[in-house]
């Protein structure tokens, strides 16, 4: 509010007295009504305005208050309403206090902590600050359990109505119906087991259930067993197991070569039966002999791809091979060349036989006249391949009459078959030797010109005044079939 400022009038004389309008005052400079004081104030809620009387008025203004009723009852019978402040007395441990601002107080009520006092209740005995427990309420009943007895190192159980302390080990109530899987009231969880395989590991197993006392493992079925063959051991990689029935086959075939080719393990997988048999195989050839009859005290001799028996009583003397039908003597050479050569014979020997002599008759001759006989045989008696030189010996005649003979061979192994024997004049000397079959028994000489696969009779360019050599192939070159014809001799 802004108040007017006076006006004066000046006259030519002096100043302007003032007038109604100079004592007339505004709210603010946007005012542009002038009016008197007590006109331009206005009374509000709980203001009194009064204008005071006088040659001095005066505008007074009161707050008598508001109207609306604040204060407060504690109950309907309450003859003295207050203030809310007033209407509050702090009890023990209890602070009350006005917080400001004054325009919005707010009180504060302060409780101070303390420990409780006054007798327990409930299941708690004595009185506070220190109550005992003297009971337990159980939470499903409810029921109050009191506490009996409880020693040292007891745990708790609830006999009857009452909680008290018993021996850590106890039985407990029978109740193994209630865990039945099937019909009890608390079932265990059950589940199938597993199957069991062969080289599993032991498991204590992750399943949070328990096997009934009918379960049943299965197994896989396993397979054949596999044949039993001369194979490297081993534990085998299968998971199943063999029933108690089960059969291996044992894999079997002949003998592939009969006994005498040599010591050896063999590479096949298959295994010999409790019968087999096995045939007599030669070492040098190699090949598989067949057993014949052979008697009792008999010689087993081998007769093409058999093996026979022959009896011990027949003469060990050498058999032309192709014979002729008369007896004959043969005249070496009396007029020499300036070498002389051996000629020979094929001979069959039945047996096998050791001699240590050879036996024949000189049927004209003179002092000094000398034979060489050599004696040669292909391993296994055979007539034909390259003959080993197994005996050779010489005759020299200390006689110009005719006489029989005999010469050492020393101890000689004859197989039965073909024997080679050769013989020659043992010097270049000319002198007189005719051979002939030994007399005390007569023998057919050989066949001049026999058909066979080597000559039977032969002459030879081996010489026969020098050692004869090791081997002799009767039919290679040099050995020609001639007219020689030669004695037999006896071996024995």
């Amino acid at each position: 509010m802004s108040i007017v400022e006076p006006k004066h009038r000046l006259s030519p004389s002096g100043p302007r007295l003032p007038t109604e309008e100079d004592h007339k005052v505004l709210v603010d400079e946007t005012d542009a009504t002038p009016g008197f004081l007590a006109s331009k104030v206005a009374a509000g809620p709980g203001i009194v305005l009064a204008v005071l009387p006088g040659v001095n008025e005066k505008v007074q203004i009161s707050a008598p208050g508001s109207t609306i009723d604040e204060q407060v009852k504690i109950t309907a019978a309450d003859g003295a309403a207050g203030y809310l402040g007033a209407k509050l007395v702090a009890g023990t441990n209890v602070a009350l206090t006005v917080l400001p601002p004054l325009a919005n107080e707010t009180l504060r009520v302060d409780v101070a902590s303390a420990p409780p006092s006054g007798p327990a209740g409930g299941d708690l005995g004595g009185t506070y600050p220190s109550p005992s427990v003297d009971a337990l309420t159980e939470s499903f009943g409810p029921t109050s359990l009191p506490l009996g007895s409880i020693p040292a190192g007891s745990v708790l159980a609830r006999i009857g109505g009452s909680v008290v302390g018993v021996a850590p080990v106890f039985t407990p109530t029978a109740h193994a119906p209630t865990h039945r899987p099937a019909s009890g009231a608390d079932p265990l969880a059950t589940a199938a087991p597993g199957t069991i395989s062969v080289g599993d590991a032991a498991a204590v197993g992750v399943g949070d259930s328990f096997a009934r006392n009918d379960h049943v493992h299965a197994l896989p079925a396993p397979a054949a067993p596999v044949d039993v063959t001369k194979a490297v051991a081993s534990a085998g990689a299968a998971t199943t197991a063999a029933r108690a029935d089960h059969k291996h086959d044992v894999t079997t075939a002949a003998p592939s070569q009969g006994i005498g080719g040599g010591n050896t393990e063999g590479g096949a997988t298959t295994l010999a039966r409790s019968d087999h048999d096995h045939t007599i195989r030669e070492t040098g050839g190699p090949t598989n002999l067949t057993v014949g009859i052979i008697a009792d005290g008999q010689t087993v001799q081998r007769s093409g791809t058999a093996l026979v028996g022959i009896p011990n009583d027949l003469s060990s003397v050498p058999w032309p091979i192709v014979p002729v039908a008369a007896q004959t003597t043969r005249a070496l050479p009396g007029a020499l060349p300036a070498t002389t050569f051996f000629e020979g014979g094929a001979y069959q020997i039945l047996k096998r036989c050791t001699i240590t002599t050879l036996a024949g008759r000189m049927t004209a001759g003179a002092v000094g006249s000398s034979v060489r006989y050599a004696l040669y045989q292909v391993p296994g008696g055979l007539l034909t391949g390259v003959a080993n030189l197994i005996a050779t010996g010489t005759f020299v005649s200390a006689v110009a009459v005719a006489t029989n003979y005999s010469i050492a061979l020393g101890s000689t192994v004859v197989e039965a078959g073909a024997l080679f024997v050769l013989v020659g004049r043992n010097s270049l000397i000319a002198l007189p030797f005719t051979n002939r079959t030994y007399t005390a028994i007569a023998f057919d000489l050989l066949n001049a010109n026999a058909a066979a696969l080597v000559p039977v009779q032969f002459t030879t360019a081996i010489l026969s005044n020098v050692a004869p050599p090791a081997t002799f192939d009767p039919s290679a070159a040099g050995v020609v079939s001639g007219v020689s014809v030669l004695p037999i001799v006896r071996l024995s």
